[in-house]
């Protein structure tokens, strides 16, 4: 693994960490949205469009992949899906 590698996943995991009153939270939290969107877009999405927010209006569309990544998120955090849909990003706007 290459030190930007390191880099990446010292902040996702600092993420989770960091209390949220740190003044650090927010570039870790930065770090991790924009680490989310690169692999949306990786998987040919939006690039400014997390694959939280892909996942539950896949889910919404009856796409059973999406749904399933969909449901795993809200199991990690409840409502996940609601809480992080970006309507006015996505192909389908």
């Amino acid at each position: 693994m290459s030190w930007f590698d390191w880099f990446l996943l010292f902040c996702i995991v600092m993420f989770f960490l960091v209390p949220k009153d740190s003044f650090v939270y927010p570039f870790f939290r930065n770090v991790a949205v924009a680490v989310d969107q690169l692999f949306n877009a990786l998987l040919f999405g939006d690039p400014d469009e997390t694959i939280s927010s892909r996942a539950y209006k896949g889910k919404l569309m009856g796409n059973r992949w999406w749904g399933l990544l969909s449901d795993f998120l809200d199991f990690l955090d409840k409502d996940h899906g609601k809480k992080t849909v970006e309507w006015d990003e996505g192909r389908r706007k």
